[in-house]
């Protein structure tokens, strides 16, 4: 795992795949031609199983899914405003299973 550059409010560290599996669900919604107003993003799945409708709900669904990314060949280089984005995606998914009562 390596130590991405980080804006002085992150304190989360990411490994490789989930800094670039966000990247890749971040682009598709940046990009506007793989989201639709009622279906959600058309490549990356929701918690509700339709299209997520925003990044923390593709990574939500992504981790449910066992966390799975394909990186060969994707560079290490990423903006550091958005590796801040990340880790506070990460840290709210992370609290909110800290939040959750534990089964019985």
């Amino acid at each position: 795992m390596l130590v991405k550059p980080c804006l002085k409010t992150c304190r989360v560290v990411l490994p490789d795949k989930i800094i670039n599996g966000l990247d890749a669900a971040s682009s598709s919604f940046a990009d506007g031609g793989w989201v639709d107003v009622e279906l959600g993003n058309l490549l990356f799945p929701g918690t509700n199983g339709e299209g997520a409708r925003n990044l923390a709900d593709a990574f939500a669904r992504w981790k449910a899914d066992g966390g799975k990314y394909i990186t060969t060949g994707l560079s290490g280089k990423l903006d550091p405003e958005k590796y801040a984005t990340f880790a506070k995606i990460v840290s709210a998914y992370r609290q909110s299973l800290k939040s959750q009562p534990d089964e019985e």
